[in-house]
This record gives structure tokens, C-alpha cells and sequence, in this order.
């Protein structure tokens, strides 16, 4: 699989493996793996797919769902 990131996000993932001791590789396949496992809703607001005038409205919707679903 090959990931395009920006060289800010790149320099950020390293730090963040080196703080954790492991591989950008295994935070990679992490990361891939809990996001596939998100529902759809979720899945879009990460990916981005969701227009920046209504992130923080999307993000409140989100939690409510989750919030709801534990009960």
C-alpha cells in the first residue's frame, strides 16, 4: 500500500512512532484498521469529506450518536 502525506504530517508521525517505540508501518496499519471499522458517519468526518462550515456541527452529531449507542 503506498500513503501520500504531507512532509508536515510526515515529521508529525514520526514523532509520534518515536515517542510510542514503533514503526510508522504499525501506526499506519492501526490507524487503517480503526478507521475501518468506524461507521460511515465517522468515516467521512476523518476523511475529510464533510464540508469545513459544517465540521463542528458534525463533530457535536457524532458524539450524540455515540453518547446514545452506550446507553
Amino acid at each position: 500500500m503506498r500513503v501520500e502525506i504531507t512532509p508536515g504530517s510526515k515529521e508529525r508521525l514520526e514523532g509520534c512512532c518515536h515517542r510510542f517505540g514503533m514503526k510508522q508501518f504499525a501506526a499506519l496499519s492501526r490507524i487503517s484498521e480503526w478507521l475501518s471499522e468506524q461507521n460511515e458517519m465517522v468515516q467521512a468526518a476523518v476523511t475529510g469529506l464533510y464540508p469545513a462550515a459544517i465540521r463542528a456541527d458534525i463533530a457535536k452529531l457524532i458524539l450524540k450518536k455515540m453518547a446514545a449507542g452506550k446507553k
